[in-house]
């Protein structure tokens, strides 16, 4: 399991400030694993649906694969948006010295 720590945010954070915002090409690379694992996941299930013949079933499974994949292309259109007062509300000291930090939990 990836957990997601206040220093992992921190530091995607600096990372999309320093390329300007949020980008697509940065925001799938960072999900890789996550991507990879849902594609590997549909692959063989919509397969073994196709392959015992659960069409309905099978549509209905790339439907809803497809909404996830709309609902992050809709959240990160939203963080696009969002970004120029993110940028200048976020206390980027503050990002900084947690990206840094090495906490011990």
């Amino acid at each position: 399991m990836l957990k997601t720590t206040d220093k992992k945010r921190a530091t995607y954070l600096l990372e999309v400030r320093k390329q300007g915002g949020h980008r697509f090409l940065h925001f799938v690379r960072t999900n890789k694993i996550r991507y990879i694992g849902l594609v590997a996941y549909v692959g063989v299930f919509s397969g073994y649906l196709a392959s015992i013949n659960q069409w309905f079933f099978f549509w209905v499974f790339i439907a809803l694969f497809s909404g996830a994949l709309l609902a992050d292309i809709s959240w990160l259109r939203g963080m696009k948006k969002s970004w120029p007062l993110m940028e200048k509300a976020l206390n980027w000291n503050e990002v900084e010295r947690i990206a840094r930090e090495d906490r011990k939990a």
